[in-house]
């Protein structure tokens, strides 16, 4: 095989001619002297081609190394570990740059640094065991309802409380004469006033925004000037129309990014959002009780200095039933409620003038059954390919004022995920119903290690440990806060204005979330890949009926490149060949592994090779990663390697808790 090497994009393409001309120059700079680079006047962020430390076979050597450095030069990684398995056989295992970039402390082949949702394919692998184990669990065993794992009244009732909000309506807003425009589920919307939602126009349909669905709308308003109809959706974007057409004016993101809304809040924490008959000040309330101004609707901020406080009637939880909040043409506020309630009140008191009185709505048969019941049909499978249709990640904060942790601390005191799931269920909708829709998930994910704590008594990570990693010689992956060892750790970095940033490593007393808090050395999860690689060289954690299953595609139809826990590219029609992989990124690291099984990358065949890149930046860019990692598999896969040569020596096993 040609020693030319490639660079390619993470689709396996070639890149564009900038690109390919970027990567040449960096991998070109790591054979250069330092005065040299100085002279040609890099962009600010470059940095100088990294020291390597570690073993690789002889025939890969120069070429990981070129590709590797040039990687760190392109995105300015500080520091990053890679390792690459071929037939069973860790055939590189190497560390370039340093592990912490103000003190110049060089990284090693075993420092571990924060791999955030690779974290997903170790919990997985947690999953599998467990289900191989049990003969009274499956891939199919439901998560919630009566024969459920969480099937005690606290699911129930949180499912309840938020289908209620969401159903049958999903958008409320008052027009500048004063009428109250309803939308439904169902593609209908009403015209009436704030105590009968039908009161001047029956049910006619609505059309949303291409692409749109009704559980993707956050929230509907009426005002301004021309009396448009705006709505924000839950990727960011929001469109202005008529009642009758939500795009008529137009579809829109903020400047390629999401309205902007208060700081420390996400969008599906909004209750409800308001506009002004001028148009010039739009009102969104979140849950914690806060409602911030802006004078646009893709910056709902900017008008005030901070977000301020709002009340409602009776009990501060009312919050969490409001359905929406408009605003009148004589300036007043109203909410609906989901338990057949409004009131009247201020921007900040929103019953200030009238307490809650009764209002009546459409009926929409069978709306909010149909929710619940979706509920009820999410299996295991369906969290571990993201097809369970809840929503993408949850909010401890937001979770904590709900239930009246008043002590919460990330760090000393975290919310039980019980409560932080109750939360989920009960102020957001299914995105989809369940099976129908890939849709990225880390509340989802994260609830597979709350399922594993429910049926085990064992903390999530205290059973990955034990049935995984112990197993498979990768003991040193540890929670990023809960064990620090300084001879192992990678501190995280950031890249700000073209200057390289350390900080600071977690400290906590907990194990976090499944879905992304996890650190490891590529090392180390190149020692998972092999332990679940059916080579016999070393022997697997799972059978190999457990492995296949595991890394089968479960929804093909409705999201070919998902297996359970891994990603999938496949090659052809079959998906015999194909490349399983996934990414992770958090503030202070990023990751990538892969396992290619015939893989074809520039018409040469990946076969039986795994690599793992792992970076203490979080600004180094997945897709940079994933286009390192084919590069360097093309080159394992054009090299012969004997069997007498492997580097697989497993991970020490106490160095990761001597320090607790």
């Amino acid at each position: 095989m040609s020693s030319k090497l490639t660079f390619t994009d993470s689709k396996k393409k070639p890149l564009n001619a900038a690109r390919q001309f970027s990567w040449a120059i960096a991998a070109r700079l790591c054979t250069l002297s330092l005065p040299f680079v100085a002279a040609l006047a890099l962009p600010a962020k470059a940095i100088e081609p990294p020291e390597s430390r570690g073993s690789c076979h002889s025939s890969i050597n120069a070429a990981v190394d070129s590709l590797a450095k040039a990687a760190a030069v392109e995105t300015s990684i500080p520091g990053m570990t890679i390792a690459i398995t071929k037939d069973g056989q860790l055939v590189c295992n190497k560390a370039y740059g340093y592990a912490n970039w103000a003190a110049k402390t060089p990284m090693q082949p075993e420092s571990r640094a924060q791999i955030g949702s690779t974290t997903k394919v170790l919990i997985t692998h947690a999953m599998m065991k467990l289900i191989q184990d049990r003969s009274d669990l499956s891939l199919t065993t439901r998560v919630y309802g009566s024969n459920g794992i969480l099937n005690d009244a606290d699911y129930r009732n949180a499912i309840v409380q938020g289908t209620r909000r969401h159903y049958p309506i999903v958008g409320l807003a008052i027009g500048n004469n004063n009428r109250v425009n309803a939308w439904y589920s169902d593609g209908q919307y009403t015209i009436g006033s704030s105590s009968d939602l039908e009161a001047h126009r029956t049910a006619r349909s609505f059309s949303l925004p291409a692409g749109k669905t009704m559980a993707a709308v956050v929230a509907i308003a009426r005002g301004g000037p021309d009396n448009h109809v705006y709505a924000w959706y839950m990727d960011g974007s929001y469109s202005v129309g008529t009642p009758s057409d939500l795009d008529a004016h137009g579809h829109f993101l903020r400047g390629d990014r999401s309205f902007k809304i208060a700081r420390d809040r996400r969008r599906n924490s909004i209750a409800g959002i308001a506009v002004n008959t001028a148009g010039d000040a739009f009102y969104a309330y979140y849950h914690d009780g806060t409602v911030s101004a802006g004078d646009s609707p893709e910056d709902l901020t900017n008008r005030w200095d901070a977000p301020k406080s709002y009340s409602v009637p009776d009990n501060p939880q009312r919050r969490y039933n409001i359905v929406d909040v408009a605003r009148s043409a004589n300036g007043n506020t109203l909410a609906w409620y989901s338990r057949g309630k409004a009131s009247r009140g201020t921007a900040t008191n929103l019953s200030a003038h009238t307490e809650p009185f009764d209002y009546t709505r459409r009926e929409v048969p069978n709306s909010r059954a149909h929710q619940v019941g979706e509920y009820e049909k999410i299996e295991i499978r369906h969290l571990l390919s993201h097809t369970s249709g809840i929503s993408g990640s949850g909010h401890s904060p937001q979770a904590a004022i709900k239930y009246g942790v008043t002590d919460y601390n990330k760090e000393t005191n975290p919310l039980p995920y019980k409560l932080s799931n109750l939360y989920v269920l009960s102020t957001r909708s299914l995105l989809a119903d369940v099976g129908t829709k890939y849709s990225y998930s880390n509340h989802g994910m994260g609830l597979v290690g709350h399922l594993i704590e429910e049926l085990t008594g064992q903390d999530w990570y205290d059973y990955l440990r034990a049935n995984i990693l112990v197993p498979a010689g990768a003991d040193n992956i540890v929670p990023r806060g809960l064990y620090q060892n300084t001879a192992l750790e990678a501190y995280p970095h950031s890249l700000r204005d073209g200057t390289i940033r350390t900080g600071s490593l977690e400290t906590s007393n907990h194990s976090g979330s499944a879905a992304g808090s996890l650190k490891a050395s590529a090392a180390d999860l190149a020692r998972v890949m092999v332990a679940t690689d059916g080579f016999d060289n070393h022997p697997d954690v799972l059978t190999a009926r457990t492995i296949a299953t595991l890394e089968s595609r479960p929804f093909p139809s409705v999201t070919s490149r998902q297996a359970h826990g891994w990603g999938v590219k496949c090659d052809d029609s079959s998906c015999i060949n194909r490349r399983l992989g996934h990414n992770g990124r958090t503030g202070g690291g990023t990751a990538y592994i892969a396992k290619y099984q015939g893989s074809k990358i520039d018409g040469v065949t990946v076969e039986g090779i795994n690599v793992a890149v792992v970076a203490n930046s979080g600004d180094a860019n997945t897709g940079n990663l994933r286009a390192l990692a084919q590069d360097v598999a093309v080159q394992a896969a054009g090299s012969s390697f004997p069997v007498s040569y492997d580097l697989f020596v497993p991970s020490s096993g106490t160095l990761g808790i001597e320090a607790q």
